[in-house]
């Protein structure tokens, strides 16, 4: 849909309206409209930008142009979401991109479609709460799913629900993962993608791989996170 006072001329999306997030499929597709008055007068753009309503689908970005593509599909690579995936094709469902729908849409070699993300097939490390349901999985390359959200810079006060909790070693919470909802609370922040890892924290809890190499921890000290992948919200159902 496009509104002008002008005439408009036909145009052709070359934008997704949301391209950073894929928890809304990257929104609708959108264009900047050229237009002219029809009598050799005014002429310029549009202050309103045309959108076409992608729905419950998601909108891909090729470049020069962009389209919608239907709820249920998984033939696209929209996003790269680290560890697994990198090129392979993402799944669109209900107006949200994931990493996969089934292991066919990840990298060739040791990776799982795992609540739609793409994750080592061996060595995880789960949370899960009293009923035995997945609240938060880390993988052996440091990719953290949860089944509910991240909140950081939190006043870290657990609920008292079964929640899994990381101290500093003298009884303060730095960290929770909470056994009803699934999110994850942190008395720091979150660092993604890095490099080499070096805890220096006696009460830092770690994450590493079968060959000791270290892929996530959170610090005991402050509550910081830190992965060489990525965190993932709201991923496990």
């Amino acid at each position: 849909m496009c509104s002008c006072s002008l005439y408009v001329s036909a145009g052709t999306s070359n934008r997704c309206s949301d391209p950073s997030d894929p928890d809304s499929g990257f929104g609708d597709r959108e264009w900047t409209a050229y237009a002219c008055d029809g009598s050799g007068g005014t002429s310029g753009v549009c202050s309103t930008t045309c959108t076409t309503n992608c729905g419950t689908g998601c909108c891909i970005d090729f470049g020069s142009t962009t389209a919608c593509r239907t709820s249920g599909t998984s033939a696209d690579d929209y996003w790269d979401f680290s560890t697994g995936d990198t090129s392979a094709d993402d799944y669109c469902l209900s107006a949200r991109v994931y990493d996969c729908l089934d292991t066919g849409d990840c990298e060739a070699g040791s990776y799982a479609c795992t609540h739609n993300s793409c994750i080592t097939d061996a060595g995880y490390f789960i949370v899960e709460d009293s009923g035995g349901n997945d609240m938060m999985i880390i993988d052996k390359e440091g990719k953290i799913l949860l089944r509910g959200s991240l909140y950081e810079n939190n006043a870290v006060t657990p609920a008292g629900n079964n929640d899994f909790i990381i101290d500093n070693g003298a009884g303060t919470e730095r960290a929770y993962v909470d056994g009803v909802t699934g999110s994850l609370y942190l008395d720091g922040t979150v660092s993604e993608n890095q490099g080499t890892l070096t805890p220096a924290g006696d009460n830092d809890f770690i994450i590493q791989d079968s060959g000791g190499t270290v892929r996530a921890y959170i610090e005991g000290t402050n509550g910081n996170l830190y992965t060489q992948s990525v965190v993932m919200e709201n991923v496990i159902s």
